[in-house]
């Protein structure tokens, strides 16, 4: 999966699941994991991050936000 594909399943994530997105791809990363599907993990969680990363509210030191 590309960067860009990861960053729109966040956004499109965070459409469908509001303030529970972060949750739910943890969940998913998780439930992969848990199936032998590292792959899918490690993608889910690239996702969270994402989603994580869209989420912020504050800047890291003279970062701006998006």
């Amino acid at each position: 999966m590309e960067e860009i594909e990861i960053w729109r399943s966040a956004q499109q994530f965070m459409t469908l699941h509001g303030a529970d997105a972060v949750f739910v791809a943890s969940d998913l990363a998780g439930a992969r994991l848990a199936d032998g599907n590292r792959d899918g993990a490690r993608i889910w969680r690239l996702v969270r991050n994402a989603i994580q990363e869209l989420s912020r509210t504050k800047p890291n030191g003279f970062e701006l936000l998006h």
